[in-house]
């Protein structure tokens, strides 16, 4: 949800009569732990080279499907899907991000859920995206590239937030 507020339109309306709802949605940054960039399994089986992943529990009651029905990939769930993933929502305005996950391990059709939800591919194709925007995106991870200019994902959010 963090990540998907940070880079979504501004939700304010400023002709609502409740003053909360007139203040805006934007964040000044984004510090996501294991963060999950995109919901949107066909880009997710083309980013981990699988043709199948092991179903997240999660995904079904964010789509409003039972546990027992059989999930099929219509152009409605499809459309719900790119709206839930946080890279869809990016643009040039959009705030700074840190990421942080855990290591690097192969993703194969067999892999534990958690390991492909929390997967650093998740910031690492979020970075990609950014970098193409000009937007500023770190990811770090055990083996991954050097964060300059940071000496942690705190030392990002209070340099970001002064």
């Amino acid at each position: 949800i963090l990540m998907w507020l940070g880079f979504h339109d501004d939700l304010a309306d400023p002709d609502a009569s409740d003053p909360v709802l007139r203040e805006s949605t934007r964040l000044a940054a984004l510090a996501p732990i294991g963060g999950q960039s995109c919901i949107h399994m066909p880009t997710l089986f083309k980013w981990f080279e699988v043709e199948s992943l092991i179903e997240h529990s999660g995904g079904r009651p964010l789509f409003g499907i039972k546990h027992r029905d059989p999930v099929e990939w219509t152009g409605e769930l499809d459309a719900l899907a790119r709206d839930a993933s946080p890279i869809t929502h990016l643009t040039r305005d959009d705030p700074p991000c840190y990421m942080v996950f855990g290591r690097n391990e192969p993703v194969t059709p067999t892999s534990p859920p958690g390991l492909w939800v929390h997967h650093p591919m998740m910031g690492i194709k979020l970075k990609e995206a950014m970098d193409r925007l000009g937007l500023e995106c770190h990811v770090d991870y055990p083996g991954g590239p050097k964060i300059e200019g940071y000496a942690s994902q705190i030392d990002f959010l209070l340099k970001k937030l002064r």
